[in-house]
């Protein structure tokens, strides 16, 4: 009889293992679909590509060939040999004397003349190809951002092999390993968490969700931290489950995730430290702090390798422009409810009915006969309180901060189904039912993010003019970057200011032209900024080529004698 049921339950695995990989093949395709649509690109998303890729330039900048870093570098850091008068010069300008090393930034930037930047530089910063398998200058590169080094690692891995090509598909394709790995763990924790009949619902929810959708659209490193994310939760409920004993596995496991979850962004390291604090609690509770000493040495060995790799975290973390202490708080309540809204609107539903249906659920595991709450623990009081966290710290509210904690939500989701209706007759029936209509609804409130639809009007612009200049008026030094396509097409490109026009008759560059083309952002006011550009360059005539989408907002003009 023994036997018998070892059988059933072997094909009965067998067969839910068929089934997981049917409904990760759909979500692969239906992923496909959606990156074929996608025509135009987010900023972060260009940089990428750009910090992955160019030669110690992390932004392609408009108005110098070095950068103010480069400038700082030479001039203040490496002026001689000496290791430790570096240490001590790095230290002096990034931690100790911050304001006058942007003030010699900020001047540097004012010394600087705007440049016309060709065809063949932007696609140098956008390719690998003049810059192969360069790690030192993405680690260079990443000096200078926010974020650390991990992740554009890979990228620029990717690009060096594919080294003369520009192309959504090659970060698209480094998420969707990670996508899948994502899916695989949400089915794993499902069935570890005894919810083995809808454990394929849960990978549904998240896979065929706007929220998981536009995670695998946005070309960024928020796939590969879901991956490390979910995958350390995954751990530490393996180790809840093992009695809180900590094995070797996971002792190997412990140390090497945290690393490369914070390497790769540093809101990893957020969650790492909640889910943390929980397990501390939990082995105290269980009075295994043998276990405890293990836990916690490994812990830290992972938190000293990190910040060993990448020292520079420090200062990204606590005195960047997006670190901890430079962000002005502003109504956090508010800000709190509009990070719960925007996290469960993409799971199809608005925020306080699914916020309900989630208190529901955790009473209804409290009296459950099987006791699951330090399961519960680690799952929903990390998520609750990063997502609390992050709206105190992020500087935007936007989905992608939180775009690690969606599948974890569709797990908490398919968990709290499953405990409300976990005595019905027909538990699974509902339960698809439920998932189906937060998929439907979710679509019909949104649609998946960072597909820009329309750039390919832009492209299609700049290459019926590839012959001739472009004047591109912004309204930021970065934002400028989501055309980097455009530029790989025009001859030259000179990125401006509305306060910067005279800027346009630099080096005689459109003197002896009889046409250029003019992009200029809504913001800056298109129809004035035409008449100014007519005056000052000398040109009488204009005709407009393209009014704009709403997600670029640069509206194209073909100025002519």
């Amino acid at each position: 009889m023994g036997e018998e049921k070892r059988v059933i339950i072997y094909n009965q695995n067998k067969k839910q293992k068929l089934v997981l990989f049917v409904a990760i093949f759909i979500m692969c395709l239906v992923m496909l679909f959606f990156i074929n649509q996608k025509e135009g690109y987010h900023a972060d998303e260009i940089f990428s590509y750009g910090s992955s890729n160019s030669r110690y330039e992390n932004i392609f900048w408009s108005y110098r060939k070095k950068t103010p870093m480069h400038h700082l570098i030479e001039e203040k850091i490496f002026q001689d040999g000496n290791v430790f008068a570096w240490i001590g010069r790095i230290k002096y300008f990034f931690i100790d004397h911050k304001e006058e090393k942007d003030s010699f930034i900020n001047q540097k930037i004012s010394e600087e003349e705007m440049i016309w930047r060709t065809s063949e530089e932007a696609e140098d910063y956008m390719k690998a190809k003049n810059n192969r398998f360069n790690y030192m200058s993405v680690y260079y590169n990443q000096i200078q951002d926010v974020h650390p080094p991990l992740f554009y690692t890979v990228v620029h891995t990717v690009c060096s092999i594919f080294y003369n090509s520009f192309s959504k598909y090659i970060i698209f394709f480094i998420n969707l390993p990670f996508f899948i790995m994502v899916c695989i763990l949400i089915w794993k924790i499902l069935n570890l968490l005894g919810r083995e009949k809808i454990s394929i619902l849960g990978v549904v929810l998240y896979g065929l969700s706007v929220g998981g959708i536009s995670s695998m659209m946005f070309l960024r490193m928020y796939m590969m931290l879901t991956f490390f994310t979910i995958l350390f939760l995954y751990i530490n409920l393996k180790i809840i489950k093992n009695n809180m004993i900590v094995d070797k596995i996971s002792r190997v496991m412990l140390t090497l995730v945290p690393i490369l979850g914070f390497l790769t962004q540093y809101f990893f390291a957020i969650y790492a430290f909640l889910v943390f604090i929980i397990m501390i609690i939990l082995f105290i509770k269980r009075q295994e702090y043998k276990q405890m000493k293990k836990y916690i040495f490994n812990i830290v060995i992972s938190a000293i390798i990190g910040i060993f790799i990448f020292p520079f975290s420090i200062g990204h973390m606590l005195w960047s422009d997006r670190g901890v202490s430079s962000f002005e708080k502003g109504n956090i309540v508010l800000r709190i409810l509009k990070y719960f809204n925007l996290v469960l609107t993409y799971f199809g539903s608005k925020w306080e009915i699914l916020t309900a249906f989630l208190v529901i659920a955790i009473f209804a595991n409290m009296i459950n006969k099987r006791n699951r709450s330090s399961e519960n623990a680690i799952i929903f009081i990390p998520t609750i309180i990063f997502i609390i966290m992050v709206s105190y710290l992020a500087e935007y509210i936007e989905l992608r901060y939180v775009m690690n904690m969606l599948p974890i939500i569709a797990i908490m989701i398919t968990v709290s189904i499953s405990s409300i209706f976990e005595n019905e007759k027909y538990n699974e029936i509902i339960a698809v039912i439920a998932v189906l209509l937060l998929i439907g609804y979710g679509f019909i409130k949104e649609k998946p993010l960072y597909l820009y639809k329309g750039y390919n009007n832009y492209i299609e612009i700049s290459e019926r003019y590839k012959e001739d200049d472009l004047v591109y008026v912004g309204y930021t030094f970065f934002n400028h970057m989501q055309s980097m396509p455009e530029f790989m097409n025009y001859r030259k490109t000179l990125m401006i200011y509305n306060d910067q026009l005279d800027f346009i008759n630099q080096e005689d560059e459109l003197k002896d032209k009889d046409e250029f083309i003019l992009s200029v952002n809504w913001s800056m006011n298109p129809e004035q900024t035409v008449e100014d550009v007519l005056r000052i360059s000398g040109f009488s005539n204009y005709e407009m080529i393209y009014y704009g989408c709403d997600e670029i907002e640069q509206t194209i003009y073909r100025i002519y004698k």
